[in-house]
């Protein structure tokens, strides 16, 4: 499957952040920096917190949304 960012954007609205009811994209936790080399996917996520305790559980849970979106 050929990746582009509109993809990774589908997959990241999948995730939802713990306690808003809102997902990645419409929090708007997902940096306009999504990059795509070959098969390897990089893109920043903005935390309001530094400390923010959901920080691991969120980034698995985007890196596992693409990878099930993209069917890898």
């Amino acid at each position: 499957m050929t990746l582009y960012p509109q993809l990774i954007i589908d997959a990241l609205a999948k995730v939802r952040y713990p306690g808003s009811g809102k997902n990645l994209i419409e929090a708007e936790m997902v940096e306009d920096n999504i990059r795509i080399d070959g098969n390897k996917v990089t893109f920043s996520l903005i935390f309001e917190k530094e400390n923010d305790p959901f920080i691991k559980s969120v980034v698995k849970a985007a890196e596992s949304a693409i990878l099930t979106f993209v069917g890898e």
